[in-house]
């Protein structure tokens, strides 16, 4: 027994010592490798979740404001219809009246022009704060569903929008025109004034207004009725007018303040999101390098010490769970003989696979997993090094066999 052990050392002591020490920072390198990996894939998957919701969004936005602006011209129509049925009436009843501006005005306060206004701004207001705590919550849900499957927890986001309001309606009508005033006390004068009026007016009209003396009273009344219906008429429309710009200027500050913000926002959001998952990647990738280059010094001092020294030639690569299985890439047509397999086995305590090199990822995918896998159902993402695989049983050689494949084909290995 003694001299089997010192056999041992002699024969595996200086193996054992390279062994051990190369184990030691391959653990922890396979490992950090791994959770790259995994936590680049959450942030990839969580990246396309806030471009699927910032597309909704954008579609949603386009018929928000289609139908804002419908609502609108519906609402100024209506206004406008209201205040023209209004008009014939309040001439006949003012057009005598000094003061008919101030009736005027009262009238339109009774209709409440400006409330409607701001009601129907209120509405879609809060149409849009709605949809943005809506998508907001969806996106907070989905990604938090995402991150479910990955252990580290460490990856937060910034909140999306805060649910601070800011955009403030009670500007919307202040100065908008919604008072003819200025226009009505004028035309209003200019039809009531007694004839020393009206020759002052003369005086600047220069003879246009010279026969209006020698009209009919009824006449004169007349027209003061038509000239104030068409005055009131035209300051209708141009309020209207004015109205309907200033509403429609609003909806669209409102949908550049509030959505275009938060579709602006998802897009920064989403440049971290997607810089993060490529950088860990290349990190991830970068590791595999250094893993696939000590496993083959691994594997080359093994073949030296059972004194097949030369056979290194034929390795091409090597894949290795330490202290499980190591996979050895070979040119195809290359073989290990059968018995420096079983010694290099024995050396190093762990089981020992072949694979044939191929150009074609998906092929060497699937040699690595083996038969039980489809190999037509492989689906590779090569941009984002992804390969979604149709696993049905995760047993323990099948979970040891993916990340073989994975270190052999730099693609993270997905179940489908």
């Amino acid at each position: 027994m003694k001299e089997r052990i010192i056999e041992q050392v002699e024969t595996k002591g200086k193996f054992f010592r390279i062994k051990t020490f190369i184990d030691i920072i391959s653990n922890p390198i396979l490992e950090s490798m791994e959770n790259l990996l995994s936590q680049s894939h959450v942030n990839s998957t969580q990246g396309k979740t806030i471009i699927a919701k910032k597309r909704q969004l954008e579609t949603w936005k386009q018929q928000f404001y289609g139908d804002g602006i419908r609502q609108i011209s519906s609402l100024i129509v209506r206004i406008k219809s209201d205040l023209y049925s209004e008009v014939a009436a309040f001439a006949e009843e003012h057009f005598s009246d000094k003061n008919a501006d101030k009736a005027w005005h009262s009238l339109l306060t009774e209709r409440k022009i400006e409330t409607r206004c701001q009601e129907l701004l209120d509405n879609l207001e809060d149409t849009a704060n709605d949809k943005l705590k809506e998508v907001a919550r969806e996106i907070s849900n989905e990604l938090k569903f995402t991150s479910s499957y990955v252990e580290d927890k460490n990856i937060k986001m910034h909140k999306i929008i805060d649910g601070k309001r800011i955009w403030n309606w009670s500007s919307v009508i202040v100065g908008g025109g919604l008072s003819i005033g200025a226009g009505v006390a004028y035309f209003v004068g200019a039809a009531s004034a007694g004839p020393l009026g009206w020759a002052a007016l003369a005086v600047t009209g220069i003879g246009i207004l010279g026969s209006y003396f020698f009209k009919s009273r009824d006449k004169k009344e007349h027209e003061a009725r038509t000239r104030l219906e068409n005055n009131l008429k035209e300051n209708v429309r141009k309020m209207c007018s004015s109205l309907q710009s200033q509403m429609e200027k609003n909806l669209k500050s409102l949908v550049s303040v509030r959505i275009d913000g938060l579709l602006r926002d998802m897009d920064n959001i989403n440049t971290v999101i997607f810089r993060l998952a490529d950088t860990q990647r290349e990190l991830a990738w970068g590791l595999n390098e250094h893993l696939l280059e000590m496993n083959g010094q691994i594997v080359t001092e093994g073949i030296r010490l059972i004194g097949a020294e030369g056979l290194q030639y034929h390795v091409q690569s090597v894949a290795r769970i330490p202290g499980n299985a190591s996979l050895i890439l070979l040119r195809d047509g290359d073989r290990f003989p059968n018995e420096q397999t079983e010694s290099l086995y024995k050396l190093m305590s762990e089981r020992i696979n072949f694979i044939y090199e191929t150009e074609d990822t998906r092929t060497l995918i699937s040699r690595v997993l083996g038969k039980e896998i489809d190999r037509r159902r492989i689906r590779l993402e090569n941009k984002v090094g992804v390969a979604y695989v149709p696993i049905v049983n995760e047993t323990p050689n099948m979970i040891c066999r993916v990340r073989l494949a994975q270190q052999f084909s730099k693609m993270q290995i997905i179940k489908l």
